[in-house]
């Protein structure tokens, strides 16, 4: 099954689930739970309150109460001795009982006042922490998504079994993987992009796993604490640089975020990085200098123009490159460093950007900035040459 029919399939089993998930990219409907849980708080607290109040009018003598008393005790006196006595007996009783009485009434009141003589400010305390209880899991879940969403939803079985591997030992992986509903903001193909690159590129997993809460990112932050550490390659030093990397990679870019959609930029920074020396344009300003220019395009990443349009006033010459696999190798002999454009293949499913930036052993040295993985191996010329479309050769001026 080629790489096509999968996405293809994919996308069928995301649309098959679709009746039965919330809406991406929507907010839970928060406010009718929150409002069902200050109801049922309030009539807990009105409730105790109105129970308290009944119990005090019950065992509240009546005005009623106290003259028949009265009056049995004065016929009581009335009659012979023998019934005075008797009605002696009979009212030590019936006091002994009344006190008894009004013990236990006085206990139960106690104990009803003890669970409903809460203060205004305790019960707002109550509330107020209920209710941030409640919004703060409602903040969870409307993070992580919908819970019952697998990987399998999205990803073919190929990568499916490849990220199960990585999570033995990757703890990131492992959460991302039980965590698919966390990756929908965005809609289904992003979801599929970066659910797909935390199968393959264990790099990337720092980068993935904090992607439901760093994305999306007003602007890059060059000291962020999982920056990738940058190595240089090739004989004009060029950095190895990451479109995903935590620095630049939660910002926004062609729709959505630059780890997904920001190789041209990249590229373009590692070229001017490795030829002038200077670090004073990332990934992130690349990608704000496309933009204001025009070279950005909407969903579908950067033009190749601006590669060849802005270098000049980076300090850089920029010449077309013959794609065959000679003229490659000449261009890497005469210490060019290039920028292919290429097709799909062995780098990407549609299009994508990488740099060339030597040669070792009679193979190409790839920058490729979407892939540690595939940087850490030396490529075939002709390889290279069957799947670029435009190659671009840059010097300093």
């Amino acid at each position: 099954m080629d790489k096509h029919t999968q996405k293809e399939r994919a996308r069928a089993r995301l649309q098959a689930r679709q009746t039965n998930m919330p809406k991406q990219g929507t907010r839970l409907p928060l406010l009718p739970i929150l409002a069902i849980i200050l109801v049922l708080i309030l009539a807990f607290f009105l409730g105790s309150t109105i129970r308290s109040c009944s119990n005090s009018v019950q065992n509240e003598p009546t005005a009623n109460t106290a003259p028949v008393s009265s009056t049995t005790s004065s016929t009581s006196t009335a009659s012979t001795t023998s019934s005075t006595s008797t009605a002696s007996t009979t009212s030590s009783s019936s006091n002994t009982n009344t006190t008894a009485n009004t013990s236990t009434a006085s206990s139960s009141d106690s104990s009803q006042q003890s669970s409903a003589g809460l203060s205004a400010v305790q019960k707002q305390g109550i509330v107020a922490s209920i209710v941030a209880s409640a919004q703060q899991h409602a903040d969870e879940l409307e993070v992580l998504g919908d819970p019952d969403f697998k990987v399998s939803d999205i990803l073919d079985e190929y990568f499916v079994d490849k990220m199960m591997e990585l999570a033995k030992t990757n703890d990131e992986v492992k959460w991302i993987s039980n965590h698919a509903g966390a990756y929908m903001s965005d809609g289904w193909e992003v979801q599929y992009k970066i659910l797909k690159l935390a199968s393959e590129e264990p790099a990337a997993s720092t980068y993935v796993r904090n992607w439901p809460t760093e994305y999306p990112a007003e602007t890059q932050n060059t000291s962020h604490k999982n920056a990738i550490k940058t190595k240089t390659t090739g004989p004009n030093n060029v950095p190895q640089l990451f479109q995903w990397d935590p620095r630049w990679g939660y910002t926004v870019y062609s729709s959505t975020s630059f780890g997904l959609t920001g190789c041209c930029p990249t590229t373009l920074a590692m070229v001017y990085q490795g030829l002038t020396g200077k670090t004073d344009m990332t990934p992130y300003d690349m990608g704000q200098l496309a933009a204001r220019d025009g070279y950005m395009a909407l969903y579908d990443g950067t033009d190749s123009s601006f590669l060849s349009n802005e270098a000049w006033d980076l300090g850089l010459n920029c010449i077309d490159v013959w794609s065959d696999s000679s003229s490659i190798v000449a261009a890497l002999e005469s210490n060019l460093v290039l920028i292919a454009n290429v097709g799909p293949g062995d780098f990407t499913n549609d299009g994508h950007f990488i740099v060339l930036s030597g040669l070792k052993d009679g193979k190409i040295i790839v920058n490729d900035p979407y892939s540690k993985e595939r940087s850490e191996k030396l490529w075939d010329p002709e390889t290279i040459s069957m799947q670029s479309m435009i190659i671009f050769g840059f010097s300093k001026r």
